[in-house]
């Protein structure tokens, strides 16, 4: 039996043939409109489907699918500066989308649909008959086919201008690129910031709390309307409180919330709000920045909206790559000052960035135990901190004779150990009061030395000064140990014993020597002297002192929340560090006034002294 095939009966019988011609659609590989198309005989499918050339089927009908999918849909390959500039013009336009948050600025396909089809005649079909009239078209006119910003955009948007939406954000180190993007709940909604690693630890949240100039409006009504709403109900109407706002030129260096709480109280005659309550707000993603980490390959390797829990993340990354380009500046087991000077800051390049490092000495641990390097740090304040214990660690290098005979122990060293065993064991103690010897004596209140010249003069000054400050730093001691053994046999038996016990454990711990500021490591006796008598009055007046408790407790409070709050930003302020100085000689003023304070103190003067601090950035 012979075999069948379709195509003799389109052959021998056309007549009797039917063709059906179905999903007809752009075909970018083929360059024009493509059907299937089915064959059949009385009703007999002799062949299902194969893709036909549409245009010579239905041309008005391929005409626009061609417009429609080569064109406005731009599913074509082409060279043509028409298609070039419309595309980069398109692609402007959805960007002021993704800036205005909004939907409505691009024209719909219709409009474009339109816009073609009124200039290209009714003969193009397809990719070869649309090159043939463009090149004859375009010889008389060459920009028939060029779009316009106005043709494109059903309504201007003035307001999304460069310097409302800027392509670029400039930094002390560094120029990063900001990309826009309008999708809630995806992860790059809002404004996205590239940011090298290498300049991740030099960088303070606050300055990117003010987003972009074009988006900062909203980030304000937000959280306004996000206070309680006896609070907010004073800034209406929202958007012309946040106006008024923003005339008044707030710092864009410096956090939005304290600016924003006192512009409120000043604005509203007395309207209180704890800039603390703005942290608290939950704000929509697209509202705070989402920081892209970048290594020096312009890969990610890290994104987030929270910059503090990217520089936890990162931090150490960041500084061993700031210092993998600084190899030069460093040095390792350092035993004497034979380098030059250490300048306080360094320029170098890298790549197309300018970055500043900050050299310092700094202890370092290996397998054969601690040693003195020189290293190039990422921030300054990282850097002076490990420059002064670095400084310090060189001099006992070169006092290692003065420093052998403290390591032998400090006079009553035995006796002070057992008094203050539930602190720490006695080795501790005298390593803690080595520690606060050595940072008094060799650095004190001095500028901290940069030169061969300077650390000799502050060797002879610490080898003078060491006698003094060790019999200084053991009359402390003996003087604190003195207290604290009745102290803590007195709160065991107290109804104010857990409350003490907690104050006390803030003031004598392991470490506290060297942790304590020298100016305050004489009133220690006295605070703790104050906690006894404390106790010894409660009894005649309870009521007084729970109230007394509880304002010194509502204080503390606020100030172990707000020096945890700078710590995560960085080092809390020294004013914030001192002010736990002033609540305990606020505690002495309240419960203890025959001891006296050192200056007048009272409630009223810390809620002064605490609206005055400066907020950390």
């Amino acid at each position: 039996m012979a075999k069948f095939v379709p195509e003799w009966f389109e052959a021998v019988a056309p007549h009797l043939i039917r063709l059906h011609h179905f999903e007809p659609h752009w075909e970018k590989a083929r360059g024009e409109v493509v059907a299937s198309e089915r064959v059949t005989l009385f009703g007999l499918t002799l062949i299902a489907r194969r893709p036909v050339s549409y245009g010579r089927i239905a041309p008005e009908e391929a005409r626009e699918l061609f417009i429609r999918g080569a064109l406005v849909a731009m599913e074509y390959v082409s060279n043509a500066p028409f298609f070039q500039r419309n595309q980069q013009l398109i692609r402007e336009v959805e960007q002021l989308e993704h800036k205005a948050r909004r939907q409505d600025v691009l024209v719909d396909e219709e409009a474009l649909y339109a816009f073609y089809a009124e200039r290209i005649t009714s003969d193009v079909v397809d990719a070869a008959s649309f090159e043939a009239w463009r090149k004859t078209t375009e010889q008389a006119n060459p920009k028939v086919l060029f779009l316009t910003r106005e043709e494109l955009m059903r309504h201007a948007a003035e307001h999304v201008s460069e310097n409302q939406f800027p392509e670029w954000r400039e930094l002390a180190e560094s120029r990063c690129r900001l990309r826009y993007r309008f999708e809630p709940n995806h992860p790059l909604d809002g404004v996205t910031i590239d940011l090298p690693l290498a300049v991740l630890n030099t960088l303070q949240p606050a300055e990117f709390e003010w987003l972009v100039p074009g988006m900062i409006r909203e980030k304000l009504q937000a959280m306004i309307k996000g206070l309680p709403k006896q609070l907010r109900r004073s800034c209406v109407p929202v958007p012309d409180f946040v106006t008024q706002f923003l005339l008044t030129e707030p710092d864009t260096g410096k956090p939005i919330g304290p600016q924003l709480a006192h512009f409120i109280l000043r604005h509203t005659g007395g309207v209180k709000v704890d800039p603390l309550a703005f942290d608290a707000i939950e704000l929509p993603a697209h509202l705070l920045f989402n920081f892209r980490i970048v290594d020096d390959g312009k890969q990610e390797i890290g994104m987030g909206r929270d910059l503090l829990a990217l520089q936890k993340q990162f931090g150490q990354a960041a500084q061993l790559t700031f210092r993998d380009t600084s190899a030069e500046f460093e040095r390792d087991h350092v035993e004497a000052w034979d380098f030059g000077e250490l300048p306080q800051a360094i320029q170098f390049a890298r790549g197309r960035q300018q970055l500043t490092g900050f050299p310092a000495l700094t202890i370092e641990t290996d397998a054969k135990g601690e040693h003195v390097a020189i290293r190039l740090f990422d921030t300054e304040g990282a850097a002076n901190v490990a420059h002064r214990k670095g400084v310090i660690r060189l001099l006992q290098y070169q006092l290692k004779e003065h420093m052998k005979q403290m390591n032998k122990g400090l006079p009553g060293m035995t006796q002070l150990g057992l008094q203050l065993r539930a602190v720490c064991n006695v080795d501790e103690l005298l390593q803690d009061a080595i520690a606060a010897i050595c940072d008094r004596a060799f650095i004190g209140d001095d500028e901290v030395p940069r030169s061969e010249k300077a650390f000799n003069d502050q060797k002879a000054r610490a080898r003078t000064r060491l006698p003094a400050v060790t019999q200084a730093v053991t009359g402390y001691l003996n003087q604190i140990a003195a207290e604290y053994g009745p102290l803590s046999t007195k709160l065991q038996k107290h109804k104010l014993g857990f409350e003490l016990k907690q104050q006390l454990e803030r003031l004598v711990y392991k470490g506290f020597l060297y942790a304590t500021p020298w100016s305050q490591l004489p009133h220690l006796p006295r605070y703790m002297k104050a906690m006894s008598l404390r106790m010894d009055k409660q009894p005649t007046n309870a009521q007084r002192d729970g109230q007394r408790g509880a304002e010194i407790r509502e204080l503390w409070a606020r100030w172990e929340t707000r020096m945890a709050e700078e710590a995560e930003r960085g080092q809390p302020s020294p004013s914030l560090q001192a002010f736990r100085w002033h609540i305990e000689e606020l505690r002495v003023g309240l419960f203890a006034q025959e001891l006296k304070t050192p200056y007048p103190v009272s409630g009223k003067r810390l809620e002064k002294l605490w609206s005055e601090l400066p907020r950390g950035i």
